[in-house]
């Protein structure tokens, strides 16, 4: 089983920080479905991986210091804490955004007076059109943050181990380098959907480990919801903040 691990740079070839080993997840490193071959074991472990890639990119870019910037990380937090944002499940097609910014004459059907230029999921990640709404910026701001409550003490927990991996000074996976990810996990993604195949009876010679051969299996499905829009090995909305447009950073977001 092939590993990387940037503390002790063991089979390190691509240069990356950070541990990753063929055959587990990328995040968490439970054991993965060689039938359902990706570099995460759930969406949950790769929405996470991904916060803490933008969590360490704010901190080492400086954006942290800026308070639009500090009120989205509060907002991912909070998501976070809570069970995770589901983007795929937010996702909203151009036509649908287009109808829902365009109702009340294209206004705030909350404040009906600024222009609506942001769409709400009115309760709960559903897109279907009754669940959603056009707000302006500030409406939509003042009705998330309404939305926060006191953080219980198993939320600290979580909280806590999420930022113990953010403040890292090396990442503690690959999946968590906001430096390298981005240009990795395409041929990491690659060689594990190889070992799947050799997992369900194909051929299989490792990059970091010896040929092994068995029997020849027909048909394995290879699952390209890791091949995602944005280059790091997820799916997400054309809001996603991996491509600079993050829940309440700027004015137009999904959430």
């Amino acid at each position: 089983m092939g590993q990387v691990d940037g503390a002790t740079g063991a089979n390190d070839t691509r240069n990356m920080s950070g541990m990753w080993t063929l055959g587990e997840c990328a995040h968490c490193r439970a054991a993965l479905d060689p039938a359902k071959p990706s570099l995460f074991c759930s969406d949950r472990c790769r929405d996470t991986a991904k916060d803490i890639r933008y969590f360490r990119r704010c901190y080492r870019d400086g954006r942290i210091d800026d308070p639009g910037v500090r009120a989205a990380l509060r907002t991912r937090m909070a998501f976070h804490v809570s069970g995770g944002y589901n983007a795929k499940a937010r996702h909203l097609d151009a036509d649908t955004r287009h109808a829902v910014l365009s109702a009340n004459n294209g206004l705030c059907v909350n404040c009906n007076v600024a222009r609506a230029t942001q769409v709400d999921h009115i309760d709960g990640p559903s897109s279907d059109r009754t669940n959603l709404q056009g707000l302006c910026e500030t409406c939509h701001t003042r009705k998330t943050n309404d939305r926060m409550v006191p953080m219980t003490d198993e939320d600290k927990e979580v909280r806590d181990a999420f930022l113990a991996l953010v403040e890292r000074v090396e990442p503690k996976m690959a999946a968590h380098d906001e430096r390298t990810w981005d240009g990795r996990w395409r041929s990491l993604l690659a060689e594990t959907r190889e070992w799947a195949r050799s997992e369900q009876g194909e051929t299989y010679v490792g990059k970091h480990g010896s040929s092994r051969a068995a029997s020849t299996k027909e048909g394995l499905e290879q699952d390209d919801t890791d091949a995602g829009e944005f280059g790091d090995g997820s799916t997400g909305t054309v809001e996603d903040y991996e491509h600079g447009v993050y829940l309440q950073m700027l004015a137009e977001r999904d959430d």
